[in-house]
């Protein structure tokens, strides 16, 4: 059975800050990473950060691949548990005209919880910051993804302020 459909709230501020901050690591040439952090009750986070892996050690990176290192992700971990918040959604880019979540993308997300939503940004986070033009997708179980369509997406993805 699937996981019911999570409702993540992301102020307009921080989806623009997400955007920014992608496109900025990318450089328009290679995948970039981030994690929405926040709280969680039940389905619905309420999602108040972005965190880049970047930001806290080295990453590889090219324009079909990106792998945080395992100092950068214990970083990364160690912050949450500061803060006491819990990951909210899982998103990174991809190049022009390669919207899908990669084989790769599906063994490696940053967590593996049923329930968990990553977004796939496209053409390394150039356009504008529309949630339409993202690919999302369902951690099921079990190394099972489910792609939500569009009016999913939209119900899953609130943008508003908290």
């Amino acid at each position: 059975m699937d996981p019911e459909l999570p409702i993540v709230i992301v102020p307009p501020n921080l989806l623009q800050r997400t955007w920014l901050g992608l496109r900025e690591r990318s450089g328009g040439q290679s995948e970039a990473a981030c994690v929405w952090i926040g709280d969680r009750e039940g389905q619905v986070s309420t999602t108040s950060d972005v965190l880049f892996p970047q930001d806290y050690g080295p990453v590889r990176a090219g324009a079909l691949h990106h792998v945080s290192s395992r100092r950068a992700m214990n970083l990364l971990f160690e912050d949450l548990r500061r803060r006491g918040k819990q990951i909210t959604a899982d998103i990174h880019t991809h190049p022009p005209g390669y919207p899908e979540l990669s084989e790769v993308d599906r063994a490696h997300p940053v967590e593996f919880r049923p329930g968990l939503l990553v977004m796939v940004v496209p053409d390394f986070a150039r356009g504008a910051p529309l949630l339409s033009a993202v690919s999302a997708y369902l951690y099921v179980a079990g190394g099972r993804w489910r792609r939500l369509g569009r009016n999913e997406t939209a119900s899953a993805i609130l943008v508003r302020d908290v």
